[in-house]
């Protein structure tokens, strides 16, 4: 997001609940299937209060594919329509084949798909993207720019002095700062590490209540690490047939986990 962008509303009162999901990786009928069990609990669960975002954090499809992606937009609206709000970045896999490397039209395909399913304007490419809601600023990064090898990624030095800047401003506002994003910060498996990490901790020290994250498909949490409330990584949530479920309750953020 540009310092001078508006952030997208979302339709919600209140600070809300959270849903993270990450690695979907859909490939094929089965991978479809289980998605959409797991999609049909959300949405019957968490629809009717209407407080509750989707928070995709990369990974959506195993490799690039129209169809796939046209299979994924159905299962966001299946939980927009419930009442359930989604937003995402993207993994890796979403901007290239099998996840290793991007090329340009796979990763123009992605930003499409990012970029319309919920109804983002097309001024909302840039990135970090910025969502509001009544004590809350969500703030969705992409892992994936710049040249990276094998499954690494980073955000580039443009994109983290903006997330400073917007983490910044909203904690001067009094909100909860929650940032996302695909790539595990704290990693240091020189094929899956997130390449600017060291850098971007730095910047959201005392800056960030919540860090969400994905790509090891290993389900972990730590407490008070680099001055930041807690970082929750999802495990694969298609293959885990669950999720976890973030609530904001008397002035901290509570977690469980939810399957079907």
């Amino acid at each position: 997001m540009r310092p001078n962008d508006t952030p997208l509303m979302l339709p919600l009162t209140g600070v809300p609940d959270l849903i993270h999901l990450s690695d979907l990786h859909l490939r094929d009928d089965e991978s479809l299937r289980r998605l959409r069990r797991l999609v049909q609990a959300i949405a019957t669960r968490h629809g009717a209060a209407q407080k509750t975002v989707v928070v995709l954090t990369g990974d959506i499809v195993d490799t690039p594919d129209r169809a796939l992606w046209r299979e994924a937009e159905t299962l966001v609206a299946l939980l927009q329509d419930a009442g359930v709000a989604v937003v995402g970045c993207p993994g890796n896999h979403d901007v290239g084949w099998m996840g290793l490397g991007a090329n340009a039209g796979d990763r123009a395909m992605a930003q499409r798909w990012f970029t319309t399913t919920w109804g983002a304007p097309e001024s909302a490419k840039a990135w970090p993207r910025e969502y509001g809601a009544p004590g809350l600023t969500l703030l969705l990064c992409d892992t994936t720019v710049g040249e990276n090898t094998l499954a690494t990624g980073q955000l580039g030095y443009t994109q983290r002095m903006a997330l400073a800047a917007a983490a910044q401003r909203a904690k001067a506002r009094g909100d909860q700062v929650v940032v996302a994003m695909h790539h595990h910060p704290v990693n240091d498996d020189a094929s899956l590490k997130l390449h600017d990490a060291e850098a971007l901790l730095h910047l959201l020290a005392s800056r960030c209540d919540v860090l969400l994250c994905g790509h090891l498909h290993q389900a972990s949490a730590w407490s008070g690490v680099w001055g930041i409330g807690r970082i929750y990584a999802a495990d694969a949530a298609v293959e885990a047939q669950r999720y976890r479920h973030l609530s904001f309750q008397h002035g901290r953020w509570l977690a469980s986990w939810v399957r079907p």
